[in-house]
Parts: structure tokens; sequence; C-alpha cells
């Protein structure tokens, strides 16, 4: 007993020495938790690792912990920020800086049903972050002008809330929309405004979004099967990160525009001079002369002053981030009379539950926009109007006081123009625009399997327009008709439901690592559209639509499943495959099938280049996919259909009109047109990626075109018909290079430079190949009945222009109607026709550079497109002496190059007149200036002058060498704007 007694006093003591000594051998660590900012992180947690030993840190973010030993790991942890491990070694101090969750995400690229480490990436596919996109606009569109390789972003010109015409690697269409897919928050959204606006893009506020990622081959776009021939774009908008403090941001901005150039007109003196001694001008045209030199662009244009201002609050509440942002833009047009104001709003949340098992992102974004639109026919008005007429003058108090063209006995002169200040100020049309999108993603992870997840993708996006247009009884423009009073209007309603499970699993047995998604996709679009009276301005009746309403529809179905496989970290493999279905299509052509895959290699992976610290990365990317398109203007282009006749196709039986109902041209037989898509490329880094880029080569081939072709008579109930018929190719080369240039603490300076080659060609138009058929015209122009300057053949552009070739007499002049006879036959007609140049480019490149010194730091956007071709349609139409002594028998003014050609008549078929429209823009120039923390150190403060559309260098004669398609009519010019802003931060 006494012997059990000593062995359990001893075992006693021995535990009790350990203790002593365990307490004896802890240690204590101190330290700090911070921020990417540096700012403390109260309520930190710190534990060490394989132990129930943690504490958290306090309101100034320090801690003070025992430890077992010098080998244990600290673990630092906050919810929405990336943990650290930490082996305490000899030190008692240990500070550490945690990484926002959003911080990592930069290395993260969106794509269809996910997202990927840019990396891993195996598809042409280029992310553009909030500090790349361009700064200073009010469109999202227009923020990419320049950013990208391959994508062509052209401003449809610049009036407030205008739209721009978006391509990426050219048009892979003819007829059927170019337009690529938009994606906002993981909702398809339509590209066309609705009534009262003139871009859907314009309802979103440029201030809320973080991202675009663009996908421009088809490895990276078939995911998104029939709507993906011309690339996707997914917009991405602002989040809070879990956990993240309050943070308030304040912008405000003032600008002046003004009109940046203007056309080259003759003034009143050299109208005198022409009207007094041309040889075939009369004495009733002398007789009209006035005395005055107007200038008519002076009098429409003006300079317009906006003003844009965004607040946004976002934080964390318990344990759901949100954002709340609101904005007011207040945008006066150049051409007098026009406004645009946008209120936006957008909320945010983003709640996390389970141990992030359950994520729930919900967004809302609301938008109303009230527009002014102003009389867009006083700018051709003003290029034409005598300008040895006043804007006012006595004797026309029943035109406001305004000149007007009137006979002797004091009634309007018919088919003479009107003053174009009179234009604007009895014009009104008004219009307001209201969008909502709002979208809710349930993404759960299995607790019995973690690496399957479920996602439910819940969408909706409603936008409605309407507006009203009126016109005095009095205007001379509309006093024929007494004046108009109309209103219009449609709404427009897009659903989604989407669901799809996702498997990500690493398998280290055999060094892979696989994840697979397969879902399912319900998409619907409404549009209902009123049909409304057309009165006049005192209310009578003047045309009266066949229906009251319009209510087309369109439904799209689709299953779709990817496959990402990575071994070894080095040789990637993607393999995706989507079966759509389309409302557009009879039951046999419905559905379509869209597979592709890709293979990328990590070559910096390699043994032979895994030390070479020289190199950072280096991955060759090879892939192959198709995509669809059923974009079309038609809804049921399928359906044997009949449609009413118009007011002015009424049949007469005896003293009566009646409407007639005729049949509609259709295919039974239309079908998806489909893009198959050949891509090479590689990416590359060098010096700890202080030089990065990409190139890549792509061959798109596009076959069973849908284009609206000629049939000849009989053969269908019209004489047009949109059908499958032809094809068409693009082959083209992409170059990407980033650099730092310098990286040090005062000085920093950074560019990206971005260049694309872009040729496509037309291989087949017919069912059956035959050299006679011409091709299908395009590019109309006015001065010339009917007449088109442009067309799609077969071996050439697409709208390659189609003219004569113009002779020119020794003096280099060109010679009035004498072209060159190009078949040899005696005879000049439309044989001798040639097909010269495109309008698209060659090349296209862009530049953006920025260069900071302690607070400052200045930046510039540059870039450039050559070969493309533009046809002057104002010279043609109006540079000519005919013009000037008009047979209307007023006085019209023209462009000085009359003076260069000489010619009497028109003469609209001449290429004389397509002109290199190659060009270098830039397109910003800004300096800021960062105050840092003021206000007791809790405010930040930055303040930021720029100029947009600062210059343009070109050869071309007329207002802007950028326009889209090639033909330049009557253009709403760019203005250049001088803009202040500041943006505070707290």
């Amino acid at each position: 007993m006494k012997a059990l007694q000593l062995k359990i006093a001893c075992t006693v003591c021995m535990l009790l020495l350990g203790v002593v000594c365990i307490q004896a051998q802890t240690i204590e660590i101190k330290g700090t938790v911070f921020d990417s900012k540096k700012e403390t992180m109260p309520g930190a947690s710190v534990y060490v690792k394989g132990t129930n030993i943690g504490v958290i840190t306090d309101v100034n973010g320090k801690y003070a912990i025992k430890v077992p030993s010098t080998q244990s790991v600290l673990v630092f942890s906050f919810v929405g920020y990336v943990p650290q491990e930490v082996v305490v070694g000899n030190r008692n101090v240990v500070d550490i800086v945690l990484v926002d969750d959003a911080v990592l995400l930069k290395d993260v690229v969106v794509i269809g049903y996910g997202s990927v480490k840019k990396k891993d990436l195996t598809g042409a596919i280029t992310s553009v972050g909030e500090d790349e996109l361009q700064k200073g606009t009010v469109s999202p569109d227009r923020m990419l002008v320049g950013k990208v390789a391959g994508v062509q972003v052209t401003p449809s010109g610049g009036a407030p809330g205008s739209g721009s015409r978006i391509r990426i690697r050219g048009g892979a269409s003819l007829t059927a929309s170019n337009d690529p897919l938009i994606i906002i928050d993981g909702i398809p959204v339509e590209n066309s405004g609705v009534s009262g606006s003139p871009s859907l893009l314009s309802t979103i506020n440029p201030n809320d979004i973080e991202s675009m990622n663009i996908l421009k081959d088809a490895s990276a776009t078939a995911i998104y099967g029939s709507r993906a021939s011309n690339g996707v774009i997914i917009i991405t908008t602002k989040k809070a990160a879990y956990g993240q403090k309050v943070k308030v941001d304040f912008s405000t901005q003032f600008s002046l525009s003004s009109i940046s150039d203007k056309l080259d007109l003759l003034s009143g003196d050299e109208i005198r001079d022409i009207v007094n001694n041309h040889p075939k001008s009369t004495s009733e045209l002398k007789g009209l002369l006035g005395t005055y030199n107007t200038d008519w662009q002076d009098a429409i244009y003006q300079t317009a002053f906006s003003t844009d201002n965004n607040l946004s609050l976002s934080g964390t509440l318990k344990t759901i981030p949100y954002r709340v942002s609101l904005g007011y833009l207040d945008e006066d047009g150049i051409l007098k009379t026009g406004n645009m104001e946008r209120w936006s709003g957008s909320l945010n949340l983003n709640p996390r539950f389970f141990d992030n098992h359950l994520k729930i992102d919900a967004s809302l974004k609301a938008t109303r926009i009230n527009n002014r639109f102003a009389n867009t026919d006083a700018i051709q008005t003003a290029v034409s109007f005598d300008p040895t007429q006043p804007v006012k003058a006595e004797g026309f108090d029943k035109y406001d006081g305004y000149f007007t063209w009137l006979m002797p006995s004091g009634e309007l002169k018919s088919q003479a123009l009107t003053n174009p200040v009179l234009l604007l100020n009895t014009y009104s049309n008004t219009s307001n625009v209201s969008r909502v999108i709002a979208t809710t993603q349930i993404d759960y992870k299995m607790h019995f399997l973690p690496e399957l997840r479920a996602n439910l993708n819940l969408g909706y996006d409603y936008s409605k327009g309407d507006g009203k247009t009126y016109v005095p009884a009095w205007a001379p423009q509309m006093a024929s008709r007494g004046g108009k009073s109309q209103k219009y209007g449609n709404n427009k309603k897009n659903k989604l439901l989407e669901f799809y499970l996702n498997y990500a699993k690493e398998i280290s047995t055999i060094k892979s690592f696989i994840d697979v998604t397969a879902g399912y996709t319900y998409q619907d679009w409404l549009t209902h559209s009123n049909n409304y009276i057309d009165y006049t301005a005192d209310g009578e009746e003047f045309t009266v639509p066949d229906f009251p309403y319009d209510e087309p529809r369109n439904t799209l179905i689709s299953f779709f499943g990817r496959l990402n496989y990575t071994l070894m970290d080095k040789y990637l493999l993607t393999v995706t495959l989507r079966r759509d279905g389309s409302s557009r299509f009879y039951e046999d052509n419905r559905w379509g099938t869209f597979p592709s895959f890709a293979l990328a290699w990590k070559i910096k992976e390699e043994s032979f280049l895994k030390n070479v610290d020289t190199v950072s990365e280096l991955k060759l990317r090879l892939g192959y996919g198709q995509t669809g398109q059923q974009d079309i203007y038609l809804y049921y282009p399928y359906l044997a259909r009949y449609e009413m006749s118009s007011n002015v196709a009424q049949y007469q039986f005896g003293d009566q009109f009646y409407y007639m109902y005729r049949p509609a041209a259709y295919d039974r037989d239309i079908k998806w047109e489909t893009t198959s898509t050949y891509n090479a490329g590689v990416d590359f880094g060098f010096l700890d990626n202080r030089i990065t880029g990409s190139v890549d080569f792509y061959l798109k081939k596009t076959k069973d075109l849908l284009a609206t072709v000629s049939v000849p008579a009989g053969s269908n109930f019209s004489n047009q018909l949109i059908t499958n018929i032809g094809s068409l190719e693009n082959k083209g080369l992409e170059v990407t290079l980033n650099a730092e240039i310098i990286k040090s603490k005062d000085w920093n300076w950074n560019a990206s430079f971005n260049m694309a080659f872009n040729k496509n060609r037309i291989t087949k138009l017919t069912l059956v190949d035959s050299a006679d058929y011409e091709g299908i015209p395009q590019g109309w122009i006015f001065g010339s009945t009917g007449g088109t300057v442009q067309i799609h053949s077969v071996g050439h552009n697409t709208y390659s222009f189609y003219l004569y070739k113009q002779v020119y007499g020794e003096d280099g002049k060109p010679l009035e109607g004498v072209y060159a006879d190009l078949n040899g036959d005696g005879k000049i007609n439309s044989k001798d026709l040639y097909r010269s140049k495109s309008s698209e480019p060659k090349m296209t490149c862009g530049l953006s550079t920025s260069v900071s010194f302690r607070n400052w730091e200045l930046s510039t956007s540059v870039r450039g497109s050559f070969g493309n071709y533009m046809y002057n349609n104002m010279n043609s139409a109006l540079a000519t002496y005919s013009n000037i002594l008009s047979p209307s028998k007023t006085i019209l003014n023209a462009p000085r190059n009359v003076f260069d050609t000489n010619f009497y008549l028109n003469q609209p078929l001449s290429d004389y007149y397509l002109e290199n429209a190659s060009f270098i823009k830039m397109d910003n120039l800004s300096l800021s200036y960062n105050f840092g923390k003021i206000f007791n150190q809790k405010i930040g403060l930055r303040a930021t002058l720029s100029v947009q559309n600062v210059f343009t260098i070109t050869g071309y004669s007329g207002l802007d060498p950028e326009i889209a398609g090639g033909v330049d009519r009557s253009f709403y010019p760019r203005p250049r704007t001088y803009a202040l802003g500041f943006n505070l931060n707290y």
C-alpha cells in the first residue's frame, strides 16, 4: 500500500514539474495586424495552429499570445481576407499584413458560368480592370476605346447618350447583328435601345463598373453558343468585400464641351461672287442675295456644360457585405436644345452563410433618363443654308422673327430649306427612359461533398421608353401637313433562369485538377411597342397605324457543359458544348450544337525554364470552336404570314379606299448562322512580370450567312428575302504589350500597347457560283436617288466601295463626268464600276500610359486606325455649282471642295470622293493630384484636370475620319471636352 502511495506521489510530482517546465518554456508573442492599406485590423483572429490557443486583436489591431515553442505556427485570419501562416522563430514581435480577397481577384478572370485564374486561361480573353478603363466617359461602351487588341469601338456621334458600334475581330455576318453579346452581372442583355434611348448601355453608370472581360475566340465564347459569334463582353459591377469597413466615396466632375472642328464652307462673300458671276446664274437668284456673312455652324452649336456626380457607400453589416451607389448626370449637347439627365442607383448585397458554404449575390440597378433631343436635321441644313442671310430679320414675325424663304406673295417657298436655328427651336422631342436590372445568384457548396457546387441564377431586365414629338403648325418644315404631334413608346422584358452544377477537385495522386460544369438556361424576351396615331399640331389625325401595338417574343432554351482539366500544373485542356433552341427557327432547324476545345502548355513550368528568373511566364494556347447567330430583325422569319398595306397603298373600290392584306416573304428552311474559329496564341512575361503580353492569330469562317438578298419575281411574295446564303472569313493577328517601365518610391511609369490586323473576305454569296452575279448593293448616299456606293461581292471585303475610276486633267483636277473605260468596250456603264478599298481598317492600335511622381499623375490614351477609307458624301452631294444655284430657286452654300473640282453637276459614283481616312487620335489627357488624407487624416482627396478628344491627325478632308460604315453623311460632331473632377473617400 505504501509502495502504491509512493508511486502516485511521484507521478503527481512529475506532472506538476512538467507543467512548470511547459509554463517556463512558453513564449509571449506580440504584434499588430494590418490590411493592405496599412490600416490596423481590430477583431482579427490569431491562433496557434493545431491547438486551441487563440486571441482576437483589440481595437488598435494589436494582440498578445503565448506559444509553446519557436516552432509554433501562428495563423492570422479575418473574414474576407486571405489567411496567413507564420512560423514564430526567434522573435517576440510578429506584425502581419492580410491581403483582401478582392486584391487576389485581380488575378481571376470571369468567364462564362465561372471564373479562372489568369495563368490558367486557355482561350483568348482580355480582362480590363477599373484602373485600365477609359477615364472621364459617361457611357460604358466608350470605356473600352483603344484598350483591347481586336476590339474596335466607334462612337455613333457626339450627342448626349449616343451609343457606339462595337466590333470584336471584325464582323461575322452580313444582315444579322455583328454586335457582341453583353452580359451584366450574369444576365445577357439586348444591345438595341428602347424608344427614346439611342443606346441601352447609356443606362448603365460607368462608376459602378469594376471590370470588363472580353471573350474573343470560340474556345472561350462557345459556352454561350448561338449568341457568341461576335464575341462576348462580361461586365462585373462593384461589390463590397466581406468584413470591409464602412467606406464612402464621392466624385464630381464639371465639364465644358465645344465643337472640335467645322466643315470648311464658303463664306457669304464667296457665295455672292459665284451668284453674280457664274454663267448659269439668273437675275432672279441675284435678287435673292443678302448682305450678311452668317456662319450657320456657329449659329447652331454651343459651348455645353455638364456635371457628373456619384456617391457610394460600402461595408459589412454584421455578416452582409453591401454597396449602395447613387449617380446623377446632367449633360448638355453641343447642338443647341439637346440635353440628357440620368439618375442611377444600385444596390449589391453579398451575404455568406454556413461557413461560406452558401453564397448569395443579389444586385439591383435602376436608371431614369430624361432626354431632350435636338433636331439633327439642323446639322446638314447649316452646311447648305444661304450664308448671305441673317438668322433673324424684320418682316418674319409669323416665324418668330427667323429668316425664312418666302414667295413674293408671302407664302412659303416650296422645297426651300428651313432656317437651321428655326429647325432647332421649333422642334420638341422629349423622352423618359427607365430601366431596372435585378439579379440573384445563389451558390451552395455541398456540406457532404464540398467539391460539388449548385448554382442558381435568376435575372430580370426591364426597360421602358416613351416620349413625344411636337412641331407647331406654323413651322416651315412641316407647314404642308399642319405640324406634328405624336407619342411613341415601347417596353422590353428580359427574363433569365439558369441552373448549373460544378464539380472541382484536385487529385494529387495523379497530379491533376478537374473542373466540370453542366447546366440549363431559359431566357425570354418580350417587347411591347405602341403604335400611336400621328396627329397634326392642332390634333387632327394625319396617319393611323394598322394596329395599336405589336408584341413580338423570342425565347432561347439551352443546355451547356464544360470540362477544365489540368495535369501537373503544366498542361491544360478545356472542352465545352452548348445546345441551343431558338424560337426564331422552324422546329426542323430550331436546335443548334456548338462545341469547342482548347489546349494550353505552361512552358515556364518545364524544368528547362522553371529556374530561369528572366522569364516569368510563357504559355502556348491552341483553340477551336463553333458559335452561332440568330439575332436578326425578324422574330418569325420561317412563318407564312400576311401584312396590312400602308395608308398610301390602299385599294380603291368605288368611292372607298380599303386596306389590303398581302403575303410577306418567308423562308421555312432558315437556320443558324455558324462561325468556326481557330486560334493560336502565346502569353509571356519577363523580369518578374514587369513586361507582359500576348500574341494571337485567328481565323474565323462563317457559313450559312443570314443575308437579305434579291429573289426573282414570282418566286416569293417580295423581291427581298432573308435567308441562309454564302460564307465569309476573317483572319488576323493581335499583339498586346504591357510594361512597368519605372517602379520606384517616387517615380512610376507604366504603359500598355495593343495592335491588331484584320482582313475579311466574302467567299460565297449564292447557292450556285456565278461570275455574272455582281453582289448585294450597300452604303446608301444622299444627293442621288437610290444611289449606293458599296457592295458585298465574292472575293472582296464586306462593304467594298463600288465606284467609277475618275479621270484627271493635266492640271490634276478631276474631269467632270469622265471615267476610265475599264473593260475597254468603248462605253461607260455599270460594267466599268470597280471594287476598291474598304471602310474597315487593316490595322488598329492603342497606347495608354501613366507617369506618376509622388502625388502627381499624368496619363493619356492614344489610338490609331490605318487602311480605312471614307466616302465623302457631303462633298459629292453639296460641293457643286448646281447645288449653289439651286433649282428650288433659292441660294445654297457648299463645301469649299467645289473650287477643287469646278463640278457643276453631282458625280456621286466618282472615286474622287473616296478618301483615305486613316487617323491617329488622342482620346484622353489627364493630370491629377492626390492630396492624401485631409480633415484630421480621415478623408482622402484627389483632383483631376482632363481633356477628351484632344486632337486628331488625319488626311481626310471631312469632319471626322471615324464614322461607322464608311459613308460621311450628316454627322453629329464629337465635342472636345474639358473637365475638372474631384474624388473624396472616407
